[in-house]
């Protein structure tokens, strides 16, 4: 396991977006992030922009966590998903096949931008995308200038 301590500011919070088209790139950077090529042709996982759909694909994680404050937007107009401190792996959570009865302490996130099908099943990669759904609207709703 690999830890960085950062201590400087690396971006600015999403919700201080200078244009619509800059905070859907943020978003889709957080979701999406980025594959560079090293000098053996081989796939890798940049370490300026690993993201959510990266860490799932590669890693078999789930964040569990998303919001708004967790999508930072760097000098350079990019989205960086930040506080992995929820996450787990897939087998971790369970998967849908198991019996999972409801339990609230298995919940953790925050609530307003959790996908409410979390209250019948263990959490998966669907949950966290409703989650980056939910970001966008409430962001969009609540700070683009009318």
């Amino acid at each position: 396991i690999h830890y960085r301590l950062v201590l400087d500011v690396v971006g600015r919070p999403l919700t201080l977006f200078k244009s619509m088209k800059e905070l859907v790139r943020g978003v889709l950077d957080a979701m999406q992030g980025e594959l560079q090529r090293d000098s053996s042709v081989r796939w890798h996982l940049t370490l300026t922009y690993p993201a959510h759909w990266l860490a799932c694909e590669f890693l078999d994680l789930l964040h569990r966590d998303i919001n708004p404050g967790i999508i930072t937007l760097t000098d350079d107009d990019r989205g960086l998903l930040i506080d992995w401190e929820l996450a787990k792996t897939v087998s971790e959570t369970g998967n849908r096949f198991t019996h999972w009865r409801y339990n609230s302490r298995r919940l953790q996130g925050t609530w307003q931008f959790m996908s409410a099908a979390l209250l019948c099943k263990p959490h998966a990669l669907e949950d966290d995308i409703e989650s980056f759904l939910h970001v966008l609207g409430w962001v969009t709703i609540k700070y683009l200038p009318t």
